[in-house]
């Protein structure tokens, strides 16, 4: 009998879309192990996940991939203004071996369809840098065995599950491969729009200072949000400040994250005058920019080395059940569909394209 999974080439039928054919598993491929009776996993709300905060803190430090997106501060603010209406939930998996005090192995927000159809997602929007969520680091496998169990049986039940913004050589991508692997599930995968080039450069200037206490930071926060509203995003209708929730998320997230110093902002001067001005936060050992605004337009960065590109990042859409699955076949037509759509109408809406003379060369 022929798996319909199979006989349904998604690569050619629906072009973006394409079978991971390094992940596919084969027939063969063995079943996952059983979970075993003392994991345990739960699917709170954001305030439901203020009692177990001692735990989602403790897990963010032994994080096999450091998220701060997916600490409480970040996580808070972030559903508060950036999904009012739909707040994600988070799915917590649990060793309780060492019961009365269980561990916390995984925290993932997700994003619930109702009933169990449709795909679960991974939610991770635009200001959000990373996407991986917290897993211990001495229970990787087992946690990621069990977030896929939990789309499959509850209780996040799900077809399938969306994960947005894979970077494939990345540690979190070689553990769904081999979770996949082991449990014989499909995994599409989807192409993203190219990233941009290369972050720009900080504006020409004749010094910079430096705020890194509460205080300091709030004070600097609001020179960023004047600088970034007065400069070209502000003049594109891009800036910050347009969208109250998106301003108010910086102000929330940069204040909570100063009192732990793991946030500073770096302040371009020109003649005495700010003319840019960087946030700086602090995830594991790692310094992000996160977001940088300028009075002036900026010039594009060059790569740090010669010949190095952005990395890609794709969307993978993981089955929830082994073997072959319809629901999945039109989770991913949808989605192609989807993706076709907005691309038609974001290039409807972009200004036409002036002839360089490259074109009018070509013509004659």
């Amino acid at each position: 009998m022929v798996s319909l999974w199979h006989a349904f080439d998604l690569a050619a039928s629906l072009g973006v879309a394409e079978v991971n054919r390094a992940t596919t598993p084969e027939r063969s491929a063995s079943r996952a192990r059983p979970i075993p009776p003392w994991i345990q996993t739960a699917l709170l709300s954001a305030e439901e996940m203020r009692k177990h905060e001692t735990a989602w803190r403790e897990l963010a430090g032994r994080a096999l991939i450091p998220n701060l997106f997916f600490e409480p501060e970040f996580a808070y603010a972030a559903v508060t203004h950036l999904a009012p209406g739909h707040a994600p939930r988070f799915l917590l998996v649990f060793d309780e071996r060492g019961a009365p005090a269980s561990r916390l192995i995984l925290a993932a927000p997700l994003l619930v369809p109702g009933y169990g159809v449709g795909e679960a997602k991974l939610w991770a929007p635009e200001p959000m840098l990373v996407s991986a969520p917290l897993i211990d680091r001495d229970h990787a496998d087992l946690a990621i065995d069990t977030l896929f169990e939990a789309v499959r049986s509850g209780p996040a039940r799900a077809s399938g599950l969306l994960l947005p913004r894979i970077d494939e050589d990345g540690v979190f991508a070689s553990l769904v491969s081999q979770s996949i692997q082991r449990s014989g599930r499909n995994i599409l995968r989807f192409a993203r729009p190219a990233d941009a080039p290369a972050r720009p450069a900080p504006p020409a200037h004749d010094r910079a200072s430096v705020a890194r206490g509460p205080r300091q930071v709030r004070d600097a926060v609001e020179q960023f949000l004047t600088i970034e509203a007065l400069g070209p995003s502000g003049k594109n209708g891009e800036a910050l400040l347009l969208s109250p929730p998106a301003s108010a998320l910086v102000r929330v997230v940069t204040r909570s994250l100063a009192r732990r110093r793991h946030c500073r902002v770096m302040l371009y001067l020109a003649k005495g005058k700010p003319v840019g001005a960087d946030i700086i936060l602090r995830s594991g050992d790692t310094d992000l920019l996160w977001k940088r605004a300028s009075a002036v337009e900026l010039s594009a960065e060059a790569p740090t080395e010669a010949g190095e590109s952005v990395r890609q990042t794709v969307d993978w859409l993981v089955a929830a059940r082994p073997g072959s699955s319809p629901a999945m076949l039109a989770l991913a037509a949808r989605d192609h569909f989807g993706r076709r759509l907005r691309a038609l109408v974001s290039r409807a809406a972009s200004p036409p394209r002036k002839p360089d003379v490259s074109d009018l060369t070509s013509e004659t």
